[in-house]
């Protein structure tokens, strides 16, 4: 019954560990971007630590592209958590969601630190994949195998095809 509710991460979902250097702000320098057992953590290139997600998201996938075209490559992250909004959740919608659901949450580095650009509400599809590219488009592939592509349209992104 709980699955069924959705208060559990479904068992379709794989967990991927990696590990990359990017250079997210510009510097020359690259930092580094670690993924593993649902967390996902970042350093810069003395090793401080300039992020890392709340204990409360699950992570399932990274992706870096400069999505937003800015000239800078962005963090984009696959993100499971409960509700569909968490705090930041409308006025007009006063429901309690407990329902563990999947975000495409986007970071960008602003003045040295590693903060939010876009976070989705719910997908609404099983997605299993992410990538990006600096071309600013996005890649969702779902438990199917079925592929959408997304470009960034000045706050969030539409989709091409």
């Amino acid at each position: 019954m709980a699955n069924r509710l959705e208060l559990f991460i479904p068992s379709w979902v794989s967990w991927q560990k990696t590990s990359a250097a990017v250079d997210l702000d510009r510097d020359g320098r690259e930092e580094r971007i670690e993924l593993a057992n649902g967390r996902c953590c970042v350093e810069d290139a003395s090793g401080a630590v300039l992020y890392k997600t709340p204990g409360d998201w699950h992570i399932t996938r990274v992706a870096t592209g400069d999505v937003d075209l800015d000239g800078a490559n962005d963090l984009l992250m696959l993100t499971w958590r409960r509700g569909n909004y968490g705090t930041s959740r409308p006025f007009w919608d006063t429901s309690v969601d407990f329902r563990m659901t999947e975000h495409l949450y986007v970071f960008e580095m602003r003045e040295g630190r590693l903060v939010p650009k876009w976070m989705s509400h719910e997908l609404g599809a099983p997605v299993t994949d992410i990538a990006a590219t600096d071309e600013g488009t996005v890649t969702l592939t779902t438990t199917d195998g079925a592929r959408t592509t997304w470009r960034w349209e000045g706050f969030g992104f539409t989709l091409t095809r």
